[in-house]
């Protein structure tokens, strides 16, 4: 069995692209433009370099999320590194524009675009104070190599209503499915949208651990607010106990668990 387990590296953008600063043209490089496009999150009161980084860091962040890692067992790609080059534009209202991926599989190209098209809208880059169209590009780079959860959780935790005999993939399958399910119904939709009043969702990622009891320990959960990540927090602390909990060699064990998830006002 073959998944993609680590995206190795995003970098920062490049800008072969386009290197134009005539802003008659509404399109000037990354690396010159005089107030970069603000990614959500980021200050704006921050000079262009941390701006830049900021942007850069979040859009890596977005892909690390929002990837499917499990392409590559799908794909049954061999072992190895695997480049995607994905290029986009920021345009004039900060919306993502011309997205374009290329990889060895047309199915990876896809993926990268699907994911690029789920960036949040920013505040546009500005050149002598006109928005631009700002161009991207993201090389990254993933290993694939060969995955068996078995060797380190021999079972999957099983959330009521899921069937322990399952194979592992889907059982945990199931188990984040419910989970996510309960989070959904158990999170206060019109606290959300007091927090987010303009928007029409919101994300947010949550990491806990599942303990050798089947409860859940350890919560941590990031999102744009910390209001909304409080609402999450005090959702999954309602989190009934586990039918079974993981189970390496026969004995219970502690198993880590993560999501990232959209809620829709």
């Amino acid at each position: 069995m073959k998944s993609i387990l680590t995206i190795l590296l995003v970098t920062l953008s490049t800008f072969v692209f386009c290197q134009n600063t005539d802003i008659s043209n509404e399109a000037v490089s990354f690396s010159v433009i005089e107030d970069v496009p603000v990614y959500q999150g980021c200050d704006e009161s921050a000079s262009s370099e941390e701006k830049r980084k900021c942007m850069s860091d979040k859009i890596s962040e977005h892909v690390l999320n929002n990837f499917d890692q499990n392409i590559a067992r799908k794909l049954n790609l061999p072992s190895g590194t695997i480049r995607i080059s994905i290029y986009f534009m920021i345009d004039v209202d900060g919306e993502i524009i011309n997205i374009q991926a290329k990889a060895a599989h047309d199915a990876l190209e896809t993926e990268a675009v699907r994911v690029v098209r789920l960036i949040p809208k920013m505040k546009p880059g500005l050149m002598r104070g006109k928005p631009v169209v700002v161009p991207y590009s993201l090389p990254l780079l993933f290993k694939v190599e060969e995955d068996s959860p078995s060797k380190d959780v021999a079972t999957y935790p099983v959330y009521r209503g899921c069937d322990k005999d399952l194979e592992y993939d889907a059982l945990k399958k199931c188990t984040t499915e419910k989970i996510m399910d309960f989070v959904k119904v158990n999170t206060t939709i019109d606290a959300a949208e007091k927090l987010f009043p303009t928007e029409r969702s919101t994300q947010f990622k949550a990491e806990f651990v599942i303990d050798k009891n089947g409860r859940i320990k350890d919560i941590k959960v990031k999102a744009h607010k910390r209001e909304m990540a409080a609402l999450v927090i005090y959702a999954l602390k309602q989190l009934p106990k586990m039918k079974h909990p993981g189970t390496i060699n026969g004995k219970a064990a502690e198993v880590p668990f993560g999501f990232l998830m959209t809620i829709y006002f």
